[in-house]
């Protein structure tokens, strides 16, 4: 378990990065890489008000923008693929039946450095298929045993940067396991947070914030938001198809 001690230096370190990264969302922005279609399109994703600070989010682009695309080591170009997976759905066992899973990782963060929420899951090693990643990512990080509804197709993915990291999201159900956090040198998971399903839509909808007991506010990480969304329209529309197809039956 995470300590005080512990917490104090994770904190330390935030606020010394906090001036650095502020210093490279000014450059950023400078650079004029936040464009009008780049605002209009956050807002387009996530039904937002248009950000009034653009080097908030130039903070944050730059943020996610590091974290798939560091330049990676020789020894790491040979552990790890473009591709990162997460899996997405509901506990079906005792108090928290029916609410989605979050970890919430002191490693990863928004802009302002508050702590990032995200599904569970983690970068696909070469030669390793994004399934088999999947299972032994969630049950590390959440200590839940995940079941994949559809290991054939993803439910959601989107491209990440210019070297285009793919992020994809798969159907899970909980079948198992005991929530148990991932603290260590690696992982700084502090909390499985279940959200139900219309908290979670508001939630991804709009700013992303949610306020976690025990942590104060925390927020959804832009990718986890994405592909979620992308998830709701996908089983809107499986709700949708056997009208369809009764209707063409009729005529």
């Amino acid at each position: 378990m995470p300590t005080q001690e512990s917490f104090n230096k994770l904190r330390k370190k935030r606020l010394a990065v906090r001036s650095r990264l502020n210093r490279e969302a000014l450059l950023y922005v400078k650079s004029e890489a936040i464009t009008p279609d780049l605002v209009a399109q956050c807002f387009l994703d996530f039904a937002e008000e248009t950000p009034a600070d653009p080097v908030s989010l130039a903070n944050g682009l730059a943020r996610e923008h590091r974290y798939f695309e560091n330049p990676l080591t020789s020894a790491e170009l040979e552990r790890f693929s473009h591709q990162t997976v997460v899996g997405i759905g509901q506990e079906t066992r005792g108090r928290n039946k029916g609410c989605f899973p979050l970890v919430l990782n002191l490693l990863k963060t928004l802009r302002d450095e508050v702590p990032g929420l995200g599904f569970p899951g983690g970068r696909v090693r070469l030669g390793e298929t994004p399934t088999a990643r999947l299972h032994k990512e969630f049950l590390e990080e959440s200590g839940l045993i995940p079941e994949i509804v559809n290991p054939d197709e993803p439910m959601a993915k989107h491209k990440i940067g210019e070297e285009e990291h793919e992020f994809l999201a798969y159907e899970v159900k909980i079948v198992g396991g005991k929530t148990k956090p991932a603290f260590s040198k690696g992982e700084q998971i502090v909390a499985i947070v279940f959200v139900d399903g219309k908290t979670l839509t508001e939630v991804c909808r709009k700013d992303g914030r949610i306020n976690v007991k025990g942590f104060g506010v925390v927020g959804v990480l832009r990718s986890h938001r994405l592909v979620f969304l992308e998830y709701l329209r996908k089983k809107e529309l499986e709700k949708m198809a056997p009208s369809a197809v009764e209707e063409v039956a009729y005529v």
